[in-house]
């Protein structure tokens, strides 16, 4: 995907950048919604809205430009979403790095905050695993 030029966005006006990339949206204008949900995730990477927003306007652009090829199946997934509700392990509960969590977002990672927290929380035990190797 092609890499878009980020807008400067003050934290307090994410609301209004919100709305304004939902439009971009609607009309069909998907780079520039992209451009929109990315640069608030910039200044409030924890921003769940900003988050699917950008996932729907990504997929958008995809389709738009003949990108979105069919998805192998994973087959652990696909026999976790057909589970009752209380069944329905989150992923990270089956990798076993949470004990008992039930997916709320039908695995749906990127747009579920829990999902998200748990990548940032991943990201920095590497980051600190990585820092600590070069301090060696």
């Amino acid at each position: 995907m092609k890499s878009f030029d980020l807008i400067s966005i003050n934290p307090r006006d994410v609301p209004e950048h919100l709305k304004i990339g939902q439009e971009k949206y609607e009309n069909g204008n998907y780079e520039e919604a992209v451009n929109e949900f990315s640069s608030i995730l910039n200044v409030a990477p924890s921003n769940i809205d900003a988050r699917i927003w950008l996932r729907k306007a990504q997929v958008s652009l995809d389709k738009e430009k003949g990108l979105l090829s069919e998805k192998v199946a994973n087959p652990k997934i696909k026999e976790l979403k057909e589970r009752p509700g209380a069944q329905r392990y989150c992923l990270y509960c089956v990798k076993g790095d949470v004990s008992n969590r039930v997916c709320s977002r039908l695995f749906q990672c990127k747009t579920c905050e829990f999902g998200q927290n748990m990548q940032n929380l991943q990201k920095a035990k590497l980051a600190a695993k990585k820092e600590a190797v070069v301090k060696e």
